[in-house]
């Protein structure tokens, strides 16, 4: 099977049928593209470590897009640690009105998602060079930001520290999970949410099965909403 082949499309398309989440041959075509320049690229830069046509279908796209239905779509989206482009990419080519950031670490990483960007014609997208905790502290980020996503990148309670600094008033914090981490808040979280002025609503956990291979999978959610006087 190769990248961009009417089998490889299929699995994209009956992978997310079978969750109820459509997508058209100009969205499959722009997947397949990401998909090709990923694997083109890594022949030369270590970018990510599934490179099976099948594999990249199925661990990487559909399990960037199979959660979409309960991501918010409203306002700017930025995706931690987004490595290849996922699940940022995906996101942002089913959903052409959504700004999103890509930030990673790696120059390497970043140069390649500009191509990305640049190759698919994305409006409104960007790769930035930097780590979280940097990105925080930057008066054009913080506090921007309606969603923050990340994969497989840190635990939740990191993941939680490193997101407050850059959400807007009634954000979101996503991650990508498997099985495992039980992603509760603990005292310390609400503590430094509430130091800052905000307050963290329970957390939402959303399971899912990656199609073709049954792998289990968790979206963890939590929204963070203005500390109000006296609560």
């Amino acid at each position: 099977m190769r990248i961009g082949s009417p089998e490889w499309i299929a699995l994209l398309v009956e992978g997310c049928a079978q969750h109820g989440i459509a997508i058209t041959p100009r969205q499959a075509a722009n997947m397949a593209d990401h998909g090709r320049f990923l694997s083109d690229w890594n022949r030369k830069f270590n970018l990510t470590a599934i490179t099976e046509p099948r594999q990249i279908a199925v661990k990487h796209f559909l399990d960037a897009l199979l959660p979409a239905p309960w991501i918010p779509c409203q306002g700017p989206l930025l995706d931690i640690g987004t490595g290849g482009g996922f699940p940022g990419i995906p996101l942002k080519i089913m959903r052409p009105e959504q700004p999103v950031t890509l930030l990673d670490a790696s120059r390497k990483k970043i140069s390649f998602l500009k191509y990305v960007i640049r190759a698919l014609g994305l409006p409104s997208a960007d790769a930035v060079q930097a780590r979280a905790e940097a990105l925080g502290n930057h008066p054009e980020h913080r506090g921007r930001y309606h969603v923050v996503v990340t994969r497989a990148v840190a635990d939740f309670a990191t993941v939680v520290r490193l997101s407050l600094p850059l959400l807007a008033p009634g954000g979101w914090i996503v991650l990508y999970k498997g099985p495992g981490e039980n992603p509760e808040l603990d005292p310390d979280l609400v503590k430094i949410a509430t130091g800052s002025g905000s307050r963290l609503n329970p957390v939402a956990v959303h399971a899912y099965t990656l199609p073709f291979t049954g792998d289990p999978r968790r979206l963890v959610m939590v929204q963070v909403t203005q500390q109000l006087d006296g609560n």
